[in-house]
């Protein structure tokens, strides 16, 4: 930001720690506060001006917008033409920063898109219509519909009853803009409404903004098409160039799908994990089903198990050990949780047998470094000079050194002296690549051994490929986490796995092996009939729920009845399996529920 002073609109909690923060170090450096309904008072020793004051005056100063909902202001400053200004990050309060520019940029996707030319009808008058309202601009929207705020205004717009919409939808474009979607597509196909949109919201626009960063629900088929066969281990650099189009277009996260064709895109059925590292689509391919990635279990890979997976969304996940098993079940007595050993067992590699024996035999002996990497959600802090130094006494060993750089730390400083001292630098690709995890599988192969600086699944995979491992034990800073773990794991647990991989002598033992059981599942590993079968039972309880989160547990149960039922060979291993990943106690209690 420049040296003007500062205008804080936002007289509340918010506005006070957005003062706090400029005025730390300079204590002229806010010039007054403004807010819609305070106007007229002081605050915090500085002026509290009302909004026609803040018209006349907002122009000549830096604006910091201090406010929980920023939906809620923008009719006003939509309408005064006020895009240049600031919206103050509250929502991760370990990284006090100031974001990029929200509604200026919100304007300009907007103006740049070829806008329908019939006027809206948003469906919903709650959070997710005002999001959308926003989107569209208020001169594009005719009205809102809501069967529960019907006879009031939202955001200057009258709130219609849903049943009017029936004449309405030749001239309107209806826009359905709540979460349960199908509820409400259900509920106006009844009242004789056929003609509506389904507004898609991958991400909170705000968010993205905020974060400036790719959103760990980033998913668009076109960008995964097109990353799916670049190769970064060849070409790293490929990652600067594709890294800015990956992340570049907010508008991506924003989709208008026709109601029928949103069955292919997931909708409510998302399930972030298995956009994640191509994971999902390696299990399909390995089990030969032709089925979409919402059908399969949620597939999770770390030492946690964040919480939403088994709350917010289907209980129904699939692991590569069972460490977190007893912990889910305790929570969620109707949860799949099923073991399946290593998922690189699955995955294909991304060069063919012959073109990795003979890259082997041109590097000769290697190590390769991966070291603990960032996510949108979580922020890991070490000493990389003393990370590289490790790293480049190490490799005097072997006869050469990999560096593998996640796609958004390929220009840290361990990069660049890793690569001055004469690292090969590699990348597995991107988040949501679906050849991430053959590309990782490939750089496991071509290693002889793997160093790392902390848990991750970098440990378990290179262990389930016969690859040793050994962990330098440096103090990690986490910066900023933003999700909520499900914690299955002590941190004596996590320092007892890190301990046995502290060895300067690079071989996998017994020891090692037995300490990573529970979180690798080296026992576990399911035959392509078994992975079939597992996710023909994901996608049948799946079907059998309608897709509706509601009916979710409903399903397990009828499920589980049916096949207990059943003398299909199918059906027989489907319960087995069920059985297995299901509390041992299950069927007491169906029965004490009177199922």
């Amino acid at each position: 930001m420049n040296n003007k002073q500062k205008i804080i609109y936002g007289a509340g909690a918010m506005g006070k720690r957005a003062f706090e923060y400029f005025t730390k170090d300079s204590p002229d450096a806010v010039y007054c506060f403004a807010d819609t309904f305070k106007g007229g008072t002081q605050y915090l020793g500085k002026p509290l001006i009302p909004f026609e004051e803040f018209l006349k005056i907002y122009a000549e100063y830096d604006v910091i917008l201090a406010v929980y909902n920023v939906f809620e202001l923008y009719p006003a400053f939509d309408k005064a033409g006020i895009y240049d200004f600031m919206v103050w990050d509250d929502n991760i309060p370990k990284r006090k920063e100031i974001n990029q520019e929200y509604l200026g940029k919100l304007q300009k996707i907007r103006e740049s898109q070829n806008m329908d030319s019939k006027e809206k009808i948003i469906y919903g008058a709650g959070y997710e219509g005002k999001k959308a309202f926003c989107y569209f601009g208020q001169e594009n929207v005719y009205a809102f519909a809501d069967k529960n705020k019907f006879g009031n205004d939202c955001l200057g717009k009258p709130v219609l009853q849903p049943e009017e919409l029936v004449k309405l939808q030749d001239d309107y474009s209806i826009v359905i803009c709540i979460r349960e979607y199908d509820v409400a597509a259900s509920y106006l196909k009844k009242l004789g409404v056929f003609k509506f949109e389904i507004w898609e919201v991958f991400e909170d626009i705000r968010e993205h903004f905020i974060k400036n960063t790719c959103c760990q629900n980033f998913y668009h088929p076109d960008l995964a098409e097109e990353f799916k066969d670049m190769d970064f281990i060849e070409h790293p650099e490929l990652i600067t160039k594709y890294y800015s189009k990956f992340i570049e277009n907010p508008r991506k996260l924003v989709l208008m799908l026709p109601a029928e064709k949103r069955s292919s895109w997931g909708d409510n059925r998302d399930i972030a994990e298995n956009k994640l590292y191509g994971l999902c689509e390696s299990l399909i391919e390995y089990a030969g089903r032709d089925m979409e990635i919402y059908e399969a279990p949620a597939v999770t890979h770390g030492y946690v198990c964040a919480e939403y997976v088994i709350e917010r969304l289907f209980p129904n996940i699939i692991e590569p050990g069972y460490v977190n098993r007893e912990n889910i079940h305790k929570k969620i007595k109707d949860c799949l949780h099923i073991s399946a050993g290593p998922f690189f067992h699955y995955a294909q590699s991304f060069y063919s047998e012959s073109e990795i024996v003979e890259k082997k035999r041109k590097q000769g002996r290697n190590l390769t470094a991966i070291p603990l990497h960032s996510l949108p959600y979580i922020v890991f802090g070490y000493d990389e000079t003393e990370f590289v130094e490790i790293v480049l006494k190490e490799a005097k060993k072997f006869d050469s050194l990999t560096l593998c750089a996640h796609y958004n730390d390929y220009n840290t400083d361990t990069v660049r002296m890793l690569k001055a001292n004469g690292a090969k630098i590699v990348s597995a690709g991107f988040i949501n690549d679906p050849s991430f995890v053959k590309r990782l599988k490939t750089i496991m192969l071509l290693s002889d051994a793997v160093i790392t600086n902390g848990m991750g699944s970098q440990t378990n995979y290179a262990l389930s490929v016969d690859r040793p491992v050994k962990v330098i034990p440096q103090k990690i800073n986490i910066r900023s986490f933003t999700f909520t773990p499900f914690n299955s794991m002590e941190e004596k647990q996590l320092l007892s796995l890190q301990s046995v991989l502290d060895t300067d002598d690079y071989r996998i033992t017994k020891e090692q092996l037995d300490a990573y059981e529970p979180s690798t599942g080296f026992s576990k590993i399911r035959s392509r009939e078994e992975m079939g079968a597992i996710l023909d039972l994901s996608k049948r309880i799946i079907q059998g729920c309608d897709y509706r989160h509601s009916e979710y547990v409903n399903s397990i149960r009828k499920t589980y009845r049916a096949l207990q039922k059943s003398d299909n060979p199918n059906d027989i291993l489907q319960f087995k399996l069920m059985v297995e990943a299901l509390p041992t106690d299950y069927d007491d209690y169906l029965k004490g529920l009177g199922l």
